[in-house]
C-alpha cells in the first residue's frame, strides 16, 4: 500500500531528512518563502503543512551530510550510459526512480559539496543548498518511487572519486596537505593524495602506507584502516599508474575461451555427505537461544575426532571412513574457557585438532572475511573447516550486511579458500522474526548471504517440550535432507527423530500461536532463551546486539527486563566504574 504524502514526509523527517512542501504536480513550485531556511525535521510543522494541503509534493533538502546523485534520461540525456562508464564500484544505497525513468542515489557524505550540473553527461549532483523531489510525489500522474529497500549508506572512496568528476589533466597547482585535516575534508584530501601518488608511479604498497601515515598524523579523527583502504582501492582501480593525466584503466584482455567439451565433469565432494559440500560456504542460522553454538560445536567435534554428527545417517560409517582433521574457529560471542571448551569436550572433540585466537588477543581484531591476515592463518594451518560465530563479528568496518552486493564481495574470499585449499566455511548468523516467508527471507535481512552460500541450515524450537529442529533449507549440489529433531542435554546434542517439515512450517505455527501475545511478552521469552543459551549469564550489551539483529525494539526489551527483574526471574548487576562499567543479566536460581 502506498503511503500518503503526509505520512511519507513524516517518515523522512524521523529518518533525519529535512523536508518541505512543493506545489502539487510540481517539482519546482514553491510553497514557502524560503525552503532553504524552512526545510525541517520538526514533525509538528510538517503535519501543519500537509494538513493544509495533503497533495503537496515532497522536497528533501540536500546538504548537511546528505548528497544525491541525480541520473537524468529525459530529452536524450545519457545519465545511464555515464553510470555504466564512470559509476562502476559505487556502493548500493537508497535509490529512487523518477517519473522520467531516471534515478536518485542518496549518500551520507563528509564535508561540503556544491551542486553541480552535468558533472558527467546526464549526471547532476544535489548537495548544499539543493533539493530533490521524494516519493510518492507525482508529476502528471506519474510517481517518484523507491527502487529498492536499501538504507542511505556512507560514501566510500568510490563515491568520492566519482564526485571528483571526469578524469582530465591535473592542476598545475601542487597538492597541499594541511597539518590538520578536519572531519569534513578527510576523504577528499586522502583521495587527492592517492591520485597524486598514483600519477607519479609509486608502488601500491607505498601509496597505501603513505595514506595511512598521513591519516594517522593529520586526520582528526583518523579514518579506519578499512576506510583508508577503500580510498586507495578506488584510486588504483580508476587510474593507470604513472600517467600524468590520470587515464582511466583499460585492460587488454584475451578473448580466448574454453569449450565445454574440454571441461571435466566431476561428482560433488563432501565435508559431511549429503549435507555440507566441501570447499563452499554453509550458513547455520537461527534465533537466539535455539542452540546454534551447540550445533556447530557438534559439527566441529565430529570433524576433529573423525566421528559423525548427530544428524547424519548411521549407515554413513559403512560408506566411508572419516579421519580426524583440523578445524579453525573464531567466536566473538561465547567465552572459550567457560562455554566453548565444555561444549566441544562433551560432544567428543579432539582438542589437538581445533585452533583459534582468543577474543582478548589484539590479533583477533584483524580477523575479517577479506583480510590478508585471515588468508595467512588459513595457509599456515590448513584447516578443512573454518567456523565464524556470528557473521557480523567479522565484517570489515565499512561493510553493512544489509547492502546489496557488499556481503557477496566481502564473503567472496572464503570461496577462494575453498577453490585453492578445499576449505569449507561455516558461518553462524541470526534469523529475523518474519513469519510465513521463505528461508531466504529469514536470513538476517540480506539476500546476499543466502545467494553466496551453497548450503543453508536453520535451527529453531518446534514449540513442543524442548524439541528443536535443524532444517536443511538449501543445497546447490544435492537434494535437501529431512529435518532433524533434537534436544540439548547438558550441552550434548541428542537426535530425537526426523520430519519433512521445514522452518516455514514451524514459523507459521508459531505465528498462529503468538497472535494476541504482546511484543513485551515475546521479548521476555527472547531474554530467557538467551540467558539459557549462555549458561544463565550474559552482558547486557551483548543481549542488546542480539535483540537488534532479531528485530526487537530497545524500548520493548527494557520493559521486558524490568518486568522480569520485578518478578525475581532475572537479576541485573553492574561491575566496574566509568568506562570499565559492565552490566550483566543472570537467571535467578529456582528454589529447590
Amino acid at each position: 500500500m502506498v503511503r500518503s504524502l503526509k505520512e511519507s514526509a513524516l517518515n523522512y523527517a524521523k529518518a533525519g531528512l529535512r523536508v518541505f512542501p512543493l506545489q502539487p504536480n510540481s517539482k519546482s513550485g514553491q510553497v514557502l518563502r524560503s525552503w532553504k531556511n524552512e526545510a525541517t525535521t520538526d514533525l509538528v510543522t510538517i503535519k501543519k503543512w500537509w494538513n493544509t494541503n495533503p497533495n503537496y509534493n515532497i522536497g528533501i533538502a540536500t546538504g548537511d551530510g546528505i548528497l544525491v546523485i541525480d541520473i537524468d534520461v529525459k530529452h536524450e540525456a545519457k545519465g545511464l550510459e555515464s553510470m555504466k562508464e564512470y559509476g562502476v564500484g559505487l556502493p548500493d544505497t537508497a535509490k529512487v526512480k523518477t517519473p522520467s525513468g531516471g534515478y536518485h542515489l542518496y549518500y551520507h557524505v563528509e564535508g561540503d559539496f556544491k551542486n553541480r550540473v552535468n558533472i558527467y553527461p546526464g549526471i547532476d549532483i544535489r548537495a548544499n543548498n539543493g533539493y530533490v523531489v521524494a516519493p510518492p510525489s507525482q508529476i502528471d500522474g506519474r510517481c517518484y518511487e523507491w527502487d529498492n529497500n536499501d538504507p542511505v549508506v556512507q560514501a566510500d572512496g568510490f563515491v568520492y572519486g566519482f564526485l571528483s568528476g571526469p578524469v582530465g589533466p591535473p592542476s598545475d597547482t601542487p597538492l597541499h596537505m594541511e597539518n590538520k585535516i578536519t572531519q569534513g575534508q578527510r576523504n577528499d584530501m586522502l583521495f587527492k593524495l592517492a591520485s597524486s601518488l598514483q600519477s607519479k608511479g609509486l608502488a601500491d604498497k607505498a601509496i597505501l602506507n603513505a595514506l595511512w601515515q598521513e591519516n594517522k598524523a593529520k586526520c582528526d579523527p583518523p579514518l579506519t584502516k578499512e576506510e583508508v583502504k577503500a580510498i586507495y582501492q578506488s584510486v588504483t582501480d580508476r587510474y593507470d599508474k604513472g600517467t600524468s593525466t590520470y587515464q582511466e584503466n583499460t585492460k587488454n584482455l584475451s578473448t580466448k575461451m574454453i569449450s565445454m567439451a574440454d571441461v571435466e565433469e566431476k561428482e560433488p565432494e563432501w565435508l559431511i555427505r549429503d549435507f555440507i559440500p566441501k570447499g563452499a560456504i554453509t550458513i547455520l542460522a537461527g534465533d537466539g537461544g535455539v542452540g546454534k553454538t551447540t550445533i556447530w560445536c557438534d559439527i566441529v567435534a565430529s570433524i576433529s575426532s573423525g566421528t559423525y554428527t548427530f544428524f547424519e545417517d548411521e549407515n554413513y560409517s559403512l560408506i566411508e571412513e572419516r579421519k580426524p582433521q583440523k578445524v579453525m574457529f573464531f567466536s566473538s560471542e561465547d567465552d572459550m574457557n567457560t562455554t566453548l571448551k565444555k561444549r566441544l569436550r562433551v560432544n567428543g572433540a579432539n582438542m589437538n585438532n581445533i585452533f583459534t585466537i582468543k577474543l582478548s588477543d589484539e590479533r583477533f581484531q584483524e580477523v575479517k572475511y577479506n583480510s590478508p591476515y585471515l588468508k595467512e592463518l588459513v595457509n599456515t594451518h590448513k584447516p578443512v573447516l573454518l567456523v565464524f560465530d556470528p557473521l557480523q563479528g567479522f565484517l570489515p568496518n565499512n561493510v553493512n550486511m544489509g547492502y546489496r552486493n557488499q556481503m557477496r564481495n566481502t564473503l567472496a574470499p572464503l570461496n577462494g579458500f575453498g577453490e585453492e585449499l578445499g576449505v569449507t566455511t561455516l558461518i553462524v548468523c541470526h534469523t529475523n522474526k518474519k513469519n510465513d516467508v521463505s528461508a531466504r527471507g529469514r536470513i538476517s535481512d540480506s539476500s546476499d548471504i543466502w545467494d553466496i552460500a551453497r548450503n543453508v541450515f536453520i535451527v529453531g524450537h518446534t514449540g513442543e517440550d524442548d524439541i528443536r529442529y535443524l532444517s536443511h533449507e538449501k543445497c546447490n549440489v544435492a537434494k535437501l535432507q529431512d529435518t532433524s529433531l533434537f534436544t540439548i542435554d547438558d550441552g550434548v546434542v541428542t537426535l530425537r527423530g526426523f520430519t519433512t517439515k521445514k522452518d516455514r512450517d514451524f514459523m507459521s505455527k508459531k505465528s498462529y500461536e503468538r497472535k494476541g501475545k504482546g511484543a513485551k511478552e515475546e521479548a521476555k521469552e527472547f531474554i530467557l532463551e538467551q540467558l539459557q543459551e549462555h549458561e544463565s549469564t550474559m552482558e547486557n550489551k551483548e543481549l542488546l546486539e542480539y535483540a537488534k539483529a532479531c528485530g526487537y525494539a530497545s524500548a520493548t526489551l527494557e520493559r521486558a527486563k524490568k518486568d522480569l527483574k520485578k518478578d525475581n526471574i532475572i537479576d541485573i548487576k553492574v561491575k566496574g566504574f566509568g568506562k570499565d562499567k559492565i552490566t550483566f543479566l543472570s537467571l535467578v536460581p529456582k528454589e529447590g
